[in-house]
């Protein structure tokens, strides 16, 4: 079970999230700022595994895709899967199963799946940075809805207003500083009005409600709404990421707890691994604000490395605006630190010349000393003989383990093979061919082979020095000479297994599959070409020592 380390480990950081996220008004007043950094900091640093959890979804959905044929219908809903994994992960390959879907749903002549996939795209482009290429997908989805009389679903409507709304988003940023961003911003403003004519207020769509109470003139009625959203949606989601970071900006600037929303939503995107984040940046200029300048550099790099991963132009370049600043304050501190360390190294100078000084006087004191030092330094050595012998053992036991796991299981998938073939025997009433199979030795022949192959190699991989420290005791004339490409021999399995402490004949008879008087006849024989056949199989244990 030593999976379920790394989450023990991280026990008491999941403990202080779900107190956070029980009852999100009251805990986020109650959990202290610097807290929750501290949480922050230790789950940045296993971001790894929650990329691995990731990963690891995604692939189990793949496995689907080899379970045989599948209608359009349930090609299409599995690459929307894929894509909702990959849609705030990994751009190139969201856009790789959203194209897909959009062909798919042109063959089925699905309006409805192609409209959804042709907003999916337009998403996907937004997040890649790819702006004009986002407006044409959804100027294709104006097509759509123009070509047909029947109005696309609701749902789907909310979806469509709230990536219009998003792309005007996305350009104001852009076009930051000049005389469009107002216009896109205006524009925007017209979408949500849309939205919120179109959406019921009891809706389940959380992330378009975010949106419009965000945009809500009465940023105290969309903060108490967005309070409650963000109660009733699960920790460890995109969805809550958005949604907390949508608070931090409604709430007033002046307010102690507004920080703490943006770092929960930069736990929530690290926890469901999303790379297409903005909560981390905020929060490295925040963080650079206050002064924290070796926090602010660590989130800044991390979240250009997101960025990196994902492909995100914009997030790259808005990054790219704060990180030379953040970088020169970090270096600026670094440079401080430097002259502390050089001030403190003099210290130390100093304190080294008195150090030297007071061990001259003590010197005489050591001689005295020196043999029971000797004597210490005897015993240490022979902890360290005992230290590497023990490590070498472990190792050992560690390869006996992995081999014997390895030669289980692969006997285990052959009798489970070997079980389906008789079955389907069985079931096609050919009792001639089976009584004919279970007849013959061959198989069984064969497994010996196999058994015997597998173990010359395992021990060869132990002990590759196993032959010649047998015939190391031999008399020369008598020394065992293998075959090509022989690994052991007969003889030279039976004091391998003496080698590994197995000295029963009889056991050794049934490991190998030998008769008693064969392993006795064959230890014998070798004995009797020994130097000293008396201690032979004495000295031969000792040589693994």
């Amino acid at each position: 079970m030593d999976y379920l380390k790394p989450m023990r480990a991280f026990v008491p950081i999941l403990i202080l999230i779900a107190t956070i996220v029980c009852s999100a008004e009251q805990a986020v007043a109650e959990v202290s700022t610097d807290s929750l950094l501290k949480v922050l900091d230790k789950t940045i640093e296993r971001r790894v595994y929650y990329v691995g959890l990731k990963e690891g979804r995604i692939e189990e959905i793949r496995k689907e895709t080899d379970e045989g044929y599948m209608t359009a219908s349930e090609r299409y809903a599995l690459n929307r899967r894929l894509f909702e994994e990959y849609r705030s992960f990994s751009f190139d390959s969201a856009h790789h199963y959203v194209r897909l879907n959009i062909d798919l749903a042109r063959r089925m002549g699905d309006r409805v799946k192609q409209a959804e996939s042709m907003i999916d795209m337009s998403y996907t482009l937004l997040g890649g940075g790819l702006f004009l290429e986002a407006v044409h997908q959804l100027q294709e989805v104006d097509s759509l809805r123009n070509a047909s009389s029947e109005e696309l679903p609701v749902p789907l409507l909310v979806q469509y207003y709230s990536c219009r709304e998003q792309t005007c988003l996305h350009m104001s940023r852009y076009t930051e500083g000049s005389s469009y961003s107002r216009g896109y911003d205006e524009a925007g403003l017209r979408y949500v009005d849309t939205l919120r004519s179109i959406l019921p207020p009891d809706s389940g769509d959380k992330i378009a409600l975010s949106r419009i109470y965000a945009r809500d003139e009465n940023r105290w009625r969309a903060r108490g709404m967005l309070e409650e959203l963000l109660a009733g949606t699960s920790f460890g989601t995109h969805e809550y990421a958005i949604i907390a970071a949508t608070l931090y900006r409604a709430c007033p600037e002046d307010m102690p707890q507004r920080v703490n929303y943006l770092i929960l939503s930069a736990l929530s995107d690290i926890y469901c691994a999303v790379k297409e984040n903005e909560s981390l940046r905020d929060l490295a200029l925040v963080m650079y604000e206050r002064g924290d300048i070796t926090r602010a550099y660590n989130y800044s790099a991390v979240s250009m490395e997101d960025a990196n991963f994902y492909n995100a132009r914009l997030r790259r370049m808005e990054i790219a605006k704060i990180q030379p600043i953040i970088e020169r304050a970090n270096t600026m501190q670094i440079e401080r630190q430097g002259k502390r360390l050089a001030l403190l190294s003099t210290l130390l100078g100093v304190l080294a010349i008195i150090l030297i000084l007071a061990i001259v006087v003590i010197m005489r004191q050591v001689k005295a000393l020196g043999k029971a030092r000797r004597e210490t330094l005897d015993s240490n050595e022979q902890l360290a003989r005992l230290n590497s012998s023990l490590r070498e053992s472990n190792m050992i036991k560690e390869q006996y383990i992995g081999q014997f796991m390895n030669l289980c299981s692969t006997y285990v998938n052959k009798l489970d093979r070997y079980r389906e073939m008789v079955n389907s025997r069985i079931a096609g009433a050919k009792w001639e061919e089976l009584r004919t199979m279970t007849a013959s030795t061959d198989i069984i022949d064969r497994e010996i082979r196999s058994f015997y192959d597998t173990f010359d190699r395992a021990f060869i991989d132990i002990y590759p020095d196993f032959v010649e420290q047998v015939n190391s005791l031999l008399r020369p004339e008598e020394r065992i000479v293998l075959k090509k490409n022989e690994l052991l021999n007969n003889e030279l399995r039976i004091f391998a297994l003496i080698r590994l402490g197995i000295h029963d004949s009889a056991g050794i008879a049934t490991f190998l599959r030998y008769s008693a008087n064969t392993v006795y006849t064959y230890r014998t024989k070798i004995r009797n070409k020994a130097i000293d056949k008396h201690s032979f199989e004495e000295q031969l244990v000792r040589m693994g020592l």
